[in-house]
């Protein structure tokens, strides 16, 4: 079982960014993702739906390399659901 709360490789996370379209207003962005790779502080992350990067990322494809304090698991490779809400 998972014992710490940093994303890792299998886990099923929401990636949050803000981007500041005119200097003046900062905009909330949200998408869910698979966590395909990790180095250190870095997740590499494969997005499902469209993702618009805050800075030029290197290499081809739809994967990104984001903090993993950017990354809220929803649910761990061991099929763990972390961070839901119960209905009581």
């Amino acid at each position: 079982m998972k014992k710490s709360g940093a994303a890792e490789v299998g886990d099923l996370v929401r990636y949050f960014w803000v981007s500041n379209k005119d200097h003046h207003s900062e905009f909330w962005h949200e998408v869910t993702a698979l966590v395909v790779g990790e180095r250190g502080i870095w997740v590499r992350i494969l997005p499902f739906g469209e993702i618009v990067p805050r800075e030029p990322q290197l290499g081809a494809g739809p994967e990104r390399w984001v903090a993993r304090t950017e990354c809220k698991i929803l649910r761990t490779r061991q099929g763990e659901i972390v961070n839901s809400v119960s209905s009581a």
